[in-house]
C-alpha cells in the first residue's frame, strides 16, 4: 500500500471526525439540554423544564404521535385476528299494521289475526319446522322436515300394507326428552294429548280442528304417540304440525274457558323462542318512554279492549337447536303505515320507522295493493327485501252443470283460458309474480310445462257462441244462443266470479278483462256462501301449496273445488275418453306423487280439459333496520310463509362483540 494511500484514508477519518463534532455541535445548540442529564429520571424532568416552550410542544406532539402509532398498530392487530360475532342481548321492535292482539293461544280460534299469529309463532314451537320447496321452479321436490319438540321426524306405519288404500293413514310421533316449559318443567305427552283434544272443540283453532276430528290420537309410550285418520292420504305429514301447550298451567281448561282467562292474554309456561316475563310483578318499561316506567305487560290500548304492544323476553330454556341472541322482542300494533296530518293521535309506522323504532315489518303483498313497495320503502327509510312465496292466485271453473250450465261447454273454457294466458296487468307487478304461459293450465304441484293452441281463441268457440266487435268502443260482445252476455249480466243471470274480499282488488281487474277483451262481462261476488255451496262459475282462490298432492283440491272427497264429478260430459267426452280423474288423483296421492302413470293421467286431464289457470304468485315483503345486524342476510330467498323468517332469529343480533378468527 502506498503512503499516498495510507494518506487518503487518515485524512477521510479526520473529514468524518469533524462532520461529527460539527453534528453534535448543531444538536446542542438546537436542543439546550445536556445529554448526560438523561441517566436519571430527575435530570430529565429538570431538562424539560429548562428547555423552550418551542422544544417542549414538540417533545409533547412526539410522545402523543409515538402512543398513537403503537395503540392504531395494537389496534390493528386486534382487528386483523378477531371477527365481529353477535352478542347476547338487546331488542328487536316489530312493527303490526291492522288487526287486534287480545289473547295469545295456539289452541284458540284466531279468525287468521296476523297481529296474534306473529307473537303465537314467537311464544310456541311447533313439534317440528316444514321448509317448502319452490314448487314453481323445483322438479317434483317435496317438503323438508326439521325436528324441534320432536326427536326426529315423524314416521308412517303402514307405508308396508299390501292395500295402498290403507296407508299413510297413521303417524308416529317421538318427542324428545329434554325439551321444557320456560318454567322448567318437562314437555310430556300428556300435554300432547290434552292440546291435540283443545284443537277440537267448537271455539279452537279453525286451522286444525276439523282435522283434528277426524284423527285418533293414541299413547304409545312415555314420549311416543300416534295420530290416525279414516283415509290415507300424505298431507297429513304437513297439516298435523300443531303447537302444544301445557296441560298443568291451563289446568285442564276448555277452550271456552280459556278464551276468558288471564292465562291466554299473558302466557308464561311457553315453549318458543321468548315467553312472558314474571319479574317485577309481570311490569316492564315502558317501550315508548325515554324514561322507566313500569307498565302491565301486554300494555293496552286506548279502549283497554286489546293491546297495543306486547313485551316478550328471552325463553331461559332452550328448545331449540341454536342460543337465541336477542334479549327482548317487542311488538307494536299500529293504525295506519303512513302518517297522516289529520289523524296525529293515531300511531303510524312510518313516523316510528324514521325515529329508529321499528326493526322489521313484514307483509303478504297478495292482499296489499293499496301502497306499493316502493312507496312503503320510500316513507320509512327502511331496508327491504322481496320474496317469492307458495302461494298461487288461480282460477277455478265449475264445471258442473248448474241453473245455467254456462261453463259445462268446453269451447267457452278454451276460450276464456286463452284470454286469461294473457290476463297480466303491469300495475299489479310490484305485488304479484307474473306465471310463464307455459305454466297456467296444468296445476303448478304438477310441474309440467304445456302451452295451448290459442292463436285464435275465437275459432275455439262452438256454434252456440257468436263474437261481435264493438269497434266504437272497442270491445268484444258475446252472445249465447243469440243473448249477449252484457245482457245476461246485467239482468243478473250471467257469468259470476267469487273472490275473497282480500282479493278484491285482483277480482276487480279481472271483471274488466273479462268485459273489455274477452267480452263476457261478469258478476263478481264476495260472499263466503257462494264459494261453500259452489254457486260461482269461476272461484279466484289464492292457494298456499303444501305439497304436490292434488287430492285435497279436486277430488270428490276433498274440496272438489270446480265440480269434475257432478259432469260426465268430462270424464266421458265426445270420443268417448274417460279420463278416471278420481282414481289417478287416488293412485298419485297413496304413491306419496311418485306413479309416473297416473301422475301423465293427469296431466293429459288437465292439459285437454282447462278446469283451471293459474293466474299469478303472490309475494312476501320485509323491511327491516339497520340495528337489525345480520337480518338482511338470514332472510330465506324462498318463504312459503312470513313466520319462516323467526326461523332464523338465532342468527339475528343488535350488539356485537369481536372473537379470534380461528376459535
Amino acid at each position: 500500500m502506498s503512503k499516498y494511500h495510507n494518506f487518503d484514508i487518515e485524512n477521510l477519518a479526520m473529514k468524518h471526525a469533524k462532520d461529527r463534532f460539527e453534528r453534535r455541535k448543531i444538536i446542542k445548540e438546537l436542543w439546550p439540554i445536556d445529554w448526560e442529564n438523561f441517566k436519571t429520571p430527575k435530570t430529565v424532568f429538570n431538562s424539560l423544564v429548562k428547555a423552550t416552550y418551542a422544544v417542549k410542544a414538540i417533545f409533547l406532539i412526539s410522545m402523543v404521535f409515538m402512543i398513537s402509532s403503537f395503540s392504531f398498530l395494537v389496534y390493528g392487530v386486534y382487528t386483523i385476528t378477531t371477527v365481529p360475532v353477535g352478542a347476547e342481548g338487546g331488542i328487536i321492535r316489530e312493527a303490526v299494521v291492522g288487526g287486534e292482539m287480545k289473547v295469545f293461544n295456539p289452541v284458540l280460534d284466531r279468525t287468521n289475526n296476523e297481529a296474534e299469529k306473529k307473537v303465537i309463532d314467537l311464544i310456541y314451537f311447533p313439534l317440528y319446522e316444514v321448509e317448502y320447496p319452490n314448487f314453481l321452479n323445483s322438479s317434483k321436490a317435496q317438503p323438508t322436515i326439521k325436528p324441534i319438540l320432536l326427536s326426529k321426524s315423524p314416521e308412517w306405519t303402514d307405508l308396508n300394507d299390501p292395500n295402498p288404500v290403507n296407508r299413510y293413514k297413521e303417524l308416529k310421533f317421538t318427542l324428545r326428552e329434554d325439551i321444557k316449559w320456560s318454567n322448567g318443567s318437562p314437555i310430556t305427552v300428556d300435554d300432547i294429548r290434552y292440546s291435540f283434544e283443545r284443537y277440537k272443540e267448537d271455539s279452537a283453532n279453525v286451522e286444525f280442528r276439523n282435522l283434528f276430528r277426524t284423527l285418533v290420537y293414541k299413547k304409545v309410550s312415555t314420549n311416543e304417540f300416534t295420530l290416525t285418520a279414516n283415509t290415507g292420504s300424505p298431507q297429513l305429514m304437513y297439516l298435523a304440525n300443531f303447537r302444544p301447550i301445557s296441560k298443568t298451567y291451563y289446568s285442564s281448561q276448555d277452550t271456552s274457558s280459556m278464551q276468558l282467562s288471564a292465562k291466554s292474554r299473558r302466557p308464561i309456561v311457553t315453549s318458543g323462542f321468548f315467553t312472558f316475563s314474571t319479574e317485577d310483578g309481570g311490569k316492564v318499561d315502558n317501550p315508548d318512554t325515554e324514561k322507566k316506567d313500569l307498565v302491565d305487560n301486554p300494555i293496552s290500548d286506548d279502549n283497554g279492549d286489546s293491546y297495543r304492544i306486547v313485551v316478550l323476553s328471552r325463553n331461559p330454556e332452550k328448545n331449540y337447536s341454536e342460543d337465541i341472541k336477542i334479549d327482548k322482542y317487542i311488538i307494536k300494533r299500529y293504525d295506519d303505515t303512513l302518517y297522516n296530518p289529520d289523524y296525529k293521535d293515531r300511531e303510524d309506522l312510518e313516523t316510528d320507522a324514521r325515529d329508529g323504532k321499528v326493526d322489521l315489518y313484514t307483509r303478504f303483498l297478495g292482499s296489499n295493493l293499496n301502497l306499493s313497495p316502493e312507496d312503503l320503502k320510500d316513507k320509512t327509510k327502511l331496508n327491504q327485501f322481496i320474496s317469492p312465496t307458495n302461494t298461487f292466485y288461480n282460477a277455478y271453473y265449475n264445471i258442473s252443470p248448474g241453473s245455467t250450465g254456462y261453463l259445462v261447454n268446453q269451447s267457452l273454457r278454451n276460450y276464456i283460458t286463452c284470454h286469461l294466458l294473457n290476463f297480466n296487468p303491469t300495475d299489479l307487478s310490484p305485488y304479484l309474480d307474473s306465471i310463464p304461459q307455459d305454466k297456467k293450465v296444468v296445476p303448478i304441484q304438477l310441474n309440467h310445462s304445456y302451452s295451448p293452441n290459442c292463436t285464435n281463441p275465437d275459432s275455439l268457440l262452438d256454434s252456440n257462441y257468436t263474437v261481435m266487435y264493438d269497434e266504437r268502443n272497442n270491445m268484444k260482445d258475446v252472445s249465447l244462443a243469440g243473448q249477449s252476455f252484457r245482457e245476461l249480466s246485467a239482468a243478473g243471470k250471467g257469468i259470476t266470479i267469487f273472490a275473497y274480499p282480500e282479493s278484491k282488488q285482483i277480482a276487480s281487474k279481472l271483471g274488466m278483462y273479462f268485459r273489455d277483451t274477452i267480452g263476457v262481462p261478469v258478476n263478481i261476488t264476495y260472499d263466503i256462501i257462494a264459494l261453500n255451496e259452489q254457486t260461482y262459475h269461476i272461484a279466484v282462490l289464492p292457494v298456499t301449496l303444501l305439497n304436490r298432492d292434488l287430492y285435497p283440491m279436486f277430488s270428490s272427497k276433498g274440496q272438489d273445488i270446480s265440480k269434475i264429478y257432478n259432469n260426465t260430459r268430462v270424464t266421458n267426452d265426445r270420443i268417448g275418453k274417460d279420463y278416471k280423474v278420481e282414481q289417478n288423483l287416488l293412485e298419485y296421492s297413496m304413491s306419496d306423487m311418485t306413479d309416473e302413470e297416473s301422475y301423465n293421467n293427469l296431466v293429459e286431464f288437465f292439459s285437454e280439459q282447462y278446469v283451471s289457470v293459474n293466474l299469478f304468485r303472490a309475494k312476501n315483503e320485509y323491511n327491516y333496520s339497520n340495528n337489525v345486524y345480520e337480518l338482511g342476510n338470514s332472510i330465506l330467498k324462498f318463504t312459503t310463509f312470513i313466520n319462516d323468517v323467526y326461523y332464523t332469529m338465532p342468527n339475528w343480533y343488535v350488539e356485537t362483540k369481536r372473537q379470534w378468527r380461528w376459535k
